[in-house]
């Protein structure tokens, strides 16, 4: 094709960085901050950054929920999480102590599908039927 095609594909090329064992199938991912990679694997959330020039995925911390990560998404420096037990759970990450802190659960003990952080404060959710 002409050159064009050729720089058009290359947009879409993908390249596997590296490949890491978790404890159970991937379920969600968000990006967070622009540094870092929320991963929820199971009942897992692992926050990690990329070394690109290495080429290497370096883990910051993680944290175990009661149930299956549905879904995560993020704003600011805030962090929803949509678990299995709990519902809807907010965090943030404590940068000094490379934790994750919980900042509030959901009263109630939905089964949300998924959940989406529209501001820091502000998440909505979509219930399993």
């Amino acid at each position: 094709g002409s050159p064009d095609d050729e720089e058009e594909g290359a947009l879409l090329c993908l390249e596997v960085v590296e490949v890491k064992k978790v404890p159970a199938p991937v379920t969600a991912l968000a990006v967070f901050l622009g540094c870092f990679l929320l991963i929820g694997s199971g009942s897992r959330l692992f926050c990690v950054t990329l070394k690109e020039e290495q080429g290497v995925m370096v883990r910051v911390t993680s944290v175990g929920l009661r149930g299956t990560i549905q879904s995560i998404s993020t704003c600011g420096e805030t962090i929803a999480v949509a678990d299995s037990k709990d519902g809807v759970l907010l965090l943030k990450l404590n940068k000094q102590k490379l934790a994750f802190e919980i900042l509030w659960t959901d009263p109630r003990a939905r089964t949300p599908a998924s959940c989406l952080l529209l501001s820091e404060d502000v998440v909505v959710g979509v219930e399993q039927c």
